[in-house]
């Protein structure tokens, strides 16, 4: 017995190390239960999650609990004074923790990890499969291979067991409903999500072992680690909850009827399941990425591997792609003594991102990442993944200088811009902008490309935008509203000051090219052609 507990640490230990070579990066462990209602969307919401596999990043920790009935109503709605239902969403935390406890969830965790099979019996092989390690381990695992047994698990457990969690997705107010402001039929609902987390205790390594059985266990102990199994109980913490705002996705059913061909000629009922799997998974990802922003073991972490060109060594395992954020930290100590991270730069991932996807060998290549701002960056500093989508809001103040005035006017200027990796040294981006002044308000959309270094973007762009008049006396004959339309061409610098905010400079000409009579009938003074130059603040996220 000794021997299998000097081999089930050393496995464990083994495991450990692999993490630690790979730069500090834990993966997390999830199980995933939903819940059901004995309603019509009952055969559906178990067909999707039948086949459903979270994001690649996280390990799936296989359980015998896959739903939990509940003892609530799915649908909840309050009634408007116009007699409109009003459909919101419940939380129910002490019931989704009593269920938890009572099917003994965590138990049941820990028996996957371990593999245990119905007679009790337990093995390594999934310690084996997330640990594997090459031979370039063997003089390290050669020194620490002496460290006592139980303070190898007790170092291990973290990984394994406290890098556990239950994740309950309740899906709400799911309704089909006919939409008569286009002429089609939508699925509805909200998503309530939960996670919790395995907590590791000092003596749960020993009631683990309490139950242990294996091929080299006495028949005399058999009924005693059977009974101490039965009696287990894991500890876990409420990590967060997060209810959606409505979801609503369109079925097309009606759409389809009309052209059958641009929808590949699918049935009514083949469009209704594609609708509604697609709302179930809009609301878990919702979920899923709210947990992953709150609940630091769940974003991406591991170490600055290199710095020509900057890589770190995550990849398709852990669900990386284009443009993720990563923050870059070192750590300060402060007068106090206190060691504290902070922030030394902003990293964006590549599309050279490493397919890591076969078992652990500890050589696949780094993926690589670009500086988006900040200091310099030095390897072996650490960054964490934040959830950004990559756009920026922007307010500023345009100055105009148009070819028929001497005046300057002065206008406020609101956009907002997407940008994205298109080459190692480049970015491109997307934008809709406005400004108000005088008499009308224009807003269009633009498109750039251009350099990029750390701390700076320049880039040329060209746009087109709608240009409106309002405070007009509209005349008995004007049956449209006065309108035009102009283009832009204009290049733009963005400055980082202190990410997330930024310093955004921009110089154009305007050239109209299409008005309407109205428009020229009460446009007065105003004139859109000409140079224009813009200043102002974004604030990224």
């Amino acid at each position: 017995m000794k021997k299998t507990f000097l081999l089930l640490a050393f496995c464990l230990l083994t495991t450990l190390h692999i993490s630690a070579q790979q730069h500090k990066y834990d993966r997390a462990g999830v199980s995933i239960i939903y819940t059901t209602y004995s309603d019509s969307y009952d055969g559906a919401v178990k067909d999707f999650f039948k086949d459903f596999t979270p994001d690649s990043r996280y390990d799936v920790n296989t359980i015998e609990t896959l739903s939990m009935p509940t003892s609530w109503k799915r649908t909840y709605f309050s009634t408007s004074s116009s007699g409109d239902r009003q459909y919101k969403a419940i939380l129910h935390q002490e019931e989704i923790i009593r269920f938890l406890m009572q099917e003994n969830i965590a138990r049941q965790i820990i028996a996957g990890l371990f593999n245990r099979h119905s007679d009790g019996s337990m093995d390594l092989m999934k310690v084996h499969y997330r640990g594997q390690y090459n031979a370039t381990d063997a003089d390290y695992l050669a020194t620490v291979a002496t460290k006592r047994g139980s303070e190898a698990l007790k170092e291990t457990g973290e990984m394994l067991i406290d890098n556990s969690y239950i994740v309950v997705m309740d899906h709400q107010n799911i309704r089909y409903q006919y939409s008569k402001s286009d002429d089609e039929y939508y699925y509805h609902g909200h998503t309530v999500g939960y996670i919790y987390k395995i907590t590791w205790t000092e003596d749960m390594l020993y009631k683990i072992w309490d139950c242990w059985i294996d091929e080299n266990t006495p028949e005399q102990e058999k009924a005693a680690r059977l009974e101490a199994f039965k009696n287990l109980r894991i500890p876990f913490t409420f990590v967060n909850s997060y209810a959606t705002s409505e979801i609503s996705q369109n079925t097309n059913v009606n759409a389809a009827k009309k052209f059958p061909s641009a929808y590949g000629k699918k049935s009514e009922s083949t469009l209704r399941e594609e609708a509604l799997e697609k709302l179930l998974a809009n609301g878990i990802e919702k979920c899923f990425q709210k947990f992953e922003e709150t609940e630091e073991k769940l974003a991406l972490k591991t170490a600055i591997y290199d710095v020509k060109p900057i890589t770190a060594k995550l990849g398709t395992k852990e669900g990386l792609k284009t443009d993720y954020v990563f923050y870059v930290y070192e750590n300060v100590q402060k007068a106090s003594g206190e060691i504290r991270p902070k922030r030394v730069g902003v990293i964006r991932a590549t599309n050279k991102i490493a397919d890591n996807s076969r078992i652990t060998t500890g050589d696949f290549a780094p993926s690589v990442f670009y500086q988006y701002a900040g200091g310099k960056i030095q390897p072996g500093q650490d960054l964490t993944e934040k959830k950004k989508v990559n756009m920026a809001i922007e307010a500023g103040v345009q100055l105009s200088f148009p070819t028929s005035l001497n005046s300057t006017p002065i206008s406020a200027s609101l956009g907002l811009e997407f940008d994205g990796y298109a080459t190692m040294h480049t970015n491109y981006f997307l934008g809709v902008r406005g400004n108000i002044e005088g008499n009308g308000t224009n807003v269009g959309l633009y498109a750039g490309w251009g350099l990029r270094v750390n701390n700076f973007h320049i880039y040329p762009l060209v746009g087109i935008y709608y240009d409106g008049l309002y405070g007009y006396t509209k005349d008995f004959d004007d049956e449209k509203s006065a309108s035009a339309y102009f283009g832009q061409a204009a290049i733009k610098a963005n400055i980082n000051i202190c990410y997330p905010i930024q310093i955004f400079l921009m110089g154009g000409y305007n050239l109209l090219f299409s008005q309407n009579e109205s428009y020229i009938i009460h446009k007065g003074s105003r004139d859109v052609n000409g140079l224009n130059a813009s200043i102002g603040l974004r604030y990224c996220f």
